[in-house]
């Protein structure tokens, strides 16, 4: 007798099949330019359940693409013109959709087969999936909104005013530009001042939505520095806003016009790599290289299907010469999809570059205390006294108070909804950082406040009081893990988040840090989803959380 597990894969493979027959059946380049109109439009516009339907459509995406490769025998150096209907947007849409269930319900049966979560079948119409809940992270992540906020409206409000100023010259500009193509379509050119203002612009999309700071602006990954991988991802940022703009000024002059047949366009990709080489003065070579990282093609479709990582590609091939642009992937997580290509493409280098990251994300931790009264640890220390060993990888002793605080720091890559990569980073992260804190806090006690100091480079016969600190560069707390309460936990954008939002009375900014982190714990928030539903073919599938 089939367990539950099994009698779901059956049923998910039946589905799929389904669907698989049903893409290669409709399988034209006109389907590609379809899918590629739907994730964009879909995305971009307002619709009821969105944020549903958007939550399936990533894992779906990939899937669905998969399937057109297989299945197509598209190989023209040129692309028909295509008038796309809301009927032909929304097969591809519901089929996305389909395809996203699918691909979720694998990841439970699979994580089933692991033992890290269960699954039963209650009628023969219903399945029940018990899981742990990951509210934690959820409310963690909150955190990086805050942070994006606190970027917009302190680090770049004189910037984002400067091109406010401009903005309504811009677009008078760039509307004398566009006009109507053949009707259904859209044509501009544009001009330094347009390009320099958009330009500007991805600049501020990158820094208040993008998480871009993992490495120096002089790394490099193969010949390519990661200060040019960003000057790309900025301009390709910046022309897809400039893209938005023109089509919401054509849809003004041309209300017949449809945004899904103007919003995705199709690209030669020479023509690309030389305007944005010439436009930034990289190399064509190097811009090139930089490209395909962006691009997702039948030759690596494999490799993107093989992780449950974020999908939203900013260029996909179509035929022998062509790439499409997607707005959505160029404006919704490119650094995300860029580090993954490079930790994919040139693991040598990315690994080498990790190891260079504790020091990237002490100065950016000594930079929240600026002040002259702090002694800030510049290195890591290593502790070796009465066979105790370990290490501190920052330290901040307060010169006005005499209170020392001590950081273990953690940078460990996103895991986003990868449920294996969430259990390795546990396992990684929670042991190593419960035995820190048993061995600092058994070194503090055996040692004077002059040897403790003396240990620290730092010249003092008296330390106060001594605050442990454990930060996570994303998730510190995950659902169902106790931490240890010697220490203040919490991740480097909830960090950034409490410096500027909650306001206290303290005349300690570090011990201010560490209450702040211990009131404002995601552990002290609740959430009430205990339960989620879902319908699949002719299935009911029910989540129970714990």
């Amino acid at each position: 007798m089939q367990d539950a597990g099994a009698e779901l894969v059956d049923i998910i493979k039946s589905e799929k099949n389904f669907i698989d027959k049903k893409i290669a059946v409709n399988n034209t380049p006109f389907l590609f330019i379809d899918l590629i109109k739907a994730i964009d439009y879909y995305w971009l516009c307002p619709y009821e359940n969105k944020d549903n339907f958007e939550g399936f459509i990533q894992y779906g995406f990939p899937v669905f693409l998969k399937q057109f490769y297989l299945t197509s025998n598209f190989k023209a150096d040129s692309l028909p013109i295509h008038h796309s209907s809301s009927d032909s947007l929304s097969f591809c849409h519901y089929y996305l959709w389909m395809y996203g269930k699918c691909k979720l319900l694998e990841r439970y049966v699979r994580l089933a087969s692991q033992k890290e979560v269960s699954i039963a079948r209650n009628t023969p119409t219903e399945f029940t999936i018990e899981a742990d809940s990951c509210h934690l992270e959820y409310v963690e992540n909150r955190s990086l909104d805050e942070y994006f906020k606190v970027i917009r409206e302190s680090v770049l409000k004189n910037k984002i005013a400067d091109l406010d100023k401009i903005n309504n010259l811009i677009l008078k500009s760039l509307d004398s530009r566009v006009e109507a193509w053949k009707k259904d379509y859209i044509r501009y050119d544009s001009s330094p001042d347009i390009d320099d203002y958009y330009y500007q612009t991805g600049y501020v999309a990158l820094a208040t939505s993008q998480l871009y700071d993992d490495f120096n602006d002089d790394f490099t990954f193969g010949n390519i520095t990661y200060k040019h991988i960003l000057d790309v991802i900025q301009s390709v940022m910046g022309v897809a806003l400039k893209h938005i703009d023109a089509c919401m000024l054509l849809l003004d002059k041309s209300p017949q016009t449809k945004i899904y047949n103007i919003l995705s366009i199709p690209f030669l990709p020479e023509e690309l790599y030389s305007s944005y080489s010439n436009y930034l003065g990289i190399d064509k070579d190097e811009v090139k290289q930089i490209f395909d990282l962006l691009i997702v093609s039948p030759e690596n479709i494999d490799d993107h299907l093989s992780s449950e990582k974020d999908f939203s590609p900013p260029f996909i091939k179509i035929g022998n010469k062509f790439i499409y642009r997607s707005i959505k992937g160029c404006l919704r997580s490119p650094v995300l999809f860029v580090q993954n290509e490079l930790k994919r493409k040139y693991p040598k280098d990315y690994f080498r570059w990790i190891n260079e990251r504790e020091k990237i994300f002490r100065d950016q931790l000594y930079n929240l205390f600026s002040s002259d009264r702090f002694i800030k640890v510049n290195r890591n220390i290593e502790i070796n006294s009465n066979g105790i060993r370990t290490d501190i990888d920052a330290a901040i002793f307060d010169t006005q108070t005499k209170s020392l605080s001590i950081f273990q720091l953690k940078w460990q890559d996103k895991f986003a909804s990868d449920m294996q990569a969430r259990k390795s980073r546990i396992a990684n992260f929670y042991p190593k950082a419960k035995e820190w804190i048993d061995k600092i806090d058994s070194w503090k006690s055996e040692n004077t406040s002059k040897n403790i100091l003396s240990a620290l480079n730092i010249k003092g016969n008296d330390i106060s009081v001594i605050y442990l600190f454990v930060i996570g560069r994303y998730n510190t707390h995950f659902s169902n893990q106790e931490i240890d309460k010697r220490a203040a936990w919490g991740s480097w954008y909830h960090v950034v988040e409490l410096m500027h939002k909650i306001r206290t009375n303290f005349d300690n900014p570090v011990q201010e840090l560490h209450f702040k982190l211990q009131l404002d714990s995601p552990m002290n928030k609740k959430l009430d989803v205990t339960t989620e539903k879902l319908e699949f073919s002719n299935y009911l599938i029910t989540w129970n959380y714990k």
